[in-house]
C-alpha cells in the first residue's frame, strides 16, 4: 500500500489538485 500510494499518489492528486495537495499531502508523504 504504501509503496503503490507513492507511485499513484501524484497521479491522481495532479488530476484533481496539481498544486493544493501535491506540495501539501504529497510533499509530507513522498519527502519523509
Amino acid at each position: 500500500m504504501c509503496l503503490r500510494g507513492r507511485d499513484e499518489e501524484p497521479a491522481q492528486v495532479y488530476a484533481e489538485g496539481p498544486r493544493r495537495h501535491y506540495p501539501s499531502d504529497v510533499s509530507t508523504r513522498q519527502w519523509p
